[in-house]
Protein backbone atom coordinates (compact mmCIF):
# COMPACT_ATOMS: atom_id res chain seq x y z
CA UNK A 1 0.00 0.00 0.00
CA UNK A 2 1.77 3.33 -0.88
CA UNK A 3 0.60 6.65 0.91
CA UNK A 4 0.76 8.45 -2.43
CA UNK A 5 -2.94 6.59 -3.23
CA UNK A 6 -4.07 7.08 -0.42
CA UNK A 7 -6.59 9.52 0.69
CA UNK A 8 -9.12 10.22 3.83
CA UNK A 9 -11.44 12.47 4.88
CA UNK A 10 -14.22 12.37 7.95
CA UNK A 11 -16.67 10.23 6.20
CA UNK A 12 -14.92 8.22 3.75
CA UNK A 13 -11.61 6.03 2.83
CA UNK A 14 -10.48 6.07 -0.85
CA UNK A 15 -7.60 4.02 -2.30
CA UNK A 16 -6.00 3.17 -5.74
CA UNK A 17 -8.86 0.47 -6.30
CA UNK A 18 -11.91 1.01 -3.91
CA UNK A 19 -13.86 3.70 -2.10
CA UNK A 20 -14.78 2.55 1.51
CA UNK A 21 -17.84 5.34 3.27
CA UNK A 22 -16.93 5.17 6.85
CA UNK A 23 -19.53 5.34 9.85
CA UNK A 24 -17.54 5.25 13.84
CA UNK A 25 -18.22 5.31 17.19
CA UNK A 26 -16.04 8.39 17.92
CA UNK A 27 -18.11 11.27 19.33
CA UNK A 28 -21.27 8.92 19.17
CA UNK A 29 -21.79 8.58 23.15
CA UNK A 30 -21.23 4.79 22.68
CA UNK A 31 -19.01 3.35 25.26
CA UNK A 32 -17.74 0.50 23.02
CA UNK A 33 -14.80 1.49 19.90
CA UNK A 34 -16.57 0.59 16.50
CA UNK A 35 -15.87 1.22 13.05
CA UNK A 36 -18.22 0.65 9.85
CA UNK A 37 -17.06 0.77 6.42
CA UNK A 38 -18.98 0.15 3.02
CA UNK A 39 -17.14 -0.65 -0.43
CA UNK A 40 -18.60 0.75 -3.48
CA UNK A 41 -19.17 -2.95 -4.18
CA UNK A 42 -21.46 -3.42 -1.36
CA UNK A 43 -18.95 -5.57 1.06
CA UNK A 44 -18.57 -4.23 4.33
CA UNK A 45 -15.62 -4.21 6.68
CA UNK A 46 -15.54 -3.89 10.48
CA UNK A 47 -13.68 -3.17 13.55
CA UNK A 48 -14.63 -3.22 16.82
CA UNK A 49 -13.49 -3.54 20.65
CA UNK A 50 -13.81 -6.62 22.70
CA UNK A 51 -14.76 -6.85 25.87
CA UNK A 52 -13.91 -3.22 28.12
CA UNK A 53 -10.61 -2.21 26.56
CA UNK A 54 -9.06 -1.47 23.57
CA UNK A 55 -6.65 -3.55 23.72
CA UNK A 56 -7.89 -6.04 22.30
CA UNK A 57 -10.09 -5.60 18.48
CA UNK A 58 -12.04 -7.86 16.21
CA UNK A 59 -12.28 -6.95 12.32
CA UNK A 60 -13.88 -8.60 9.29
CA UNK A 61 -12.79 -6.55 6.06
CA UNK A 62 -15.18 -8.49 2.81
CA UNK A 63 -15.31 -11.95 4.43
CA UNK A 64 -11.61 -11.70 5.97
CA UNK A 65 -10.95 -11.55 9.83
CA UNK A 66 -8.10 -10.09 11.49
CA UNK A 67 -7.62 -9.33 15.28
CA UNK A 68 -5.94 -5.95 16.22
CA UNK A 69 -3.94 -6.49 19.37
CA UNK A 70 -1.75 -3.95 22.00
CA UNK A 71 0.85 -6.60 23.30
CA UNK A 72 1.37 -4.19 26.09
CA UNK A 73 -2.02 -2.52 27.81
CA UNK A 74 0.15 0.69 28.27
CA UNK A 75 1.55 1.10 25.04
CA UNK A 76 -0.19 1.81 22.52
CA UNK A 77 2.08 -0.06 19.67
CA UNK A 78 -0.39 -2.46 17.82
CA UNK A 79 -0.01 -5.60 16.29
CA UNK A 80 -3.06 -7.51 13.22
CA UNK A 81 -3.01 -10.70 12.67
CA UNK A 82 -4.55 -12.44 9.95
CA UNK A 83 -6.96 -15.25 10.41
CA UNK A 84 -4.32 -18.04 10.42
CA UNK A 85 -2.32 -15.91 13.31
CA UNK A 86 0.07 -14.42 11.68
CA UNK A 87 1.72 -11.24 11.98
CA UNK A 88 0.80 -8.87 9.41
CA UNK A 89 0.70 -5.22 10.06
CA UNK A 90 2.61 -3.27 12.73
CA UNK A 91 1.55 0.33 14.12
CA UNK A 92 2.72 2.64 16.57
CA UNK A 93 1.71 6.55 16.80
CA UNK A 94 3.79 9.62 17.30
CA UNK A 95 3.84 12.27 19.84
CA UNK A 96 2.55 14.20 16.83
CA UNK A 97 -0.48 12.08 16.61
CA UNK A 98 0.51 10.51 13.70
CA UNK A 99 0.45 6.87 13.05
CA UNK A 100 3.74 4.69 11.82
CA UNK A 101 3.32 1.77 10.32
CA UNK A 102 6.63 -0.25 11.48
CA UNK A 103 5.75 -3.65 9.93
CA UNK A 104 4.04 -4.38 7.12
CA UNK A 105 3.74 -7.62 4.87
CA UNK A 106 1.90 -6.42 1.69
CA UNK A 107 1.95 -9.90 0.15
CA UNK A 108 -0.58 -11.18 3.32
CA UNK A 109 -3.32 -8.32 3.31
CA UNK A 110 -5.24 -6.98 0.59
CA UNK A 111 -4.23 -2.95 -0.43
CA UNK A 112 -8.16 -2.13 0.65
CA UNK A 113 -8.18 -4.28 4.15
CA UNK A 114 -4.57 -2.83 4.95
CA UNK A 115 -5.84 0.98 4.55
CA UNK A 116 -8.97 0.25 6.36
CA UNK A 117 -6.96 -1.78 9.59
CA UNK A 118 -4.79 1.12 10.07
CA UNK A 119 -6.92 3.82 9.75
CA UNK A 120 -8.93 2.06 12.50
CA UNK A 121 -5.57 1.92 14.53
CA UNK A 122 -5.13 5.97 13.59
CA UNK A 123 -8.68 6.92 15.18
CA UNK A 124 -7.88 4.97 18.33
CA UNK A 125 -4.43 4.81 19.05
CA UNK A 126 -3.47 8.09 17.67
CA UNK A 127 -6.06 10.95 18.14
CA UNK A 128 -5.27 14.35 17.25
CA UNK A 129 -4.70 16.31 20.58
CA UNK A 130 -6.41 19.39 21.12
CA UNK A 131 -5.09 22.07 22.89
CA UNK A 132 -6.91 24.43 25.10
Amino acid sequence: MRADVLNVNESQLASAQERILLEHSIDSGSRHFWVRGTATTGQTLHVGQQGVSISHMQAKCMGREYTLDRPNPFRRERRIYDASGNEIIRTRPTFKGVLEITDMRPQQVPDVDAAFLTYCCALVDAPKRRRI
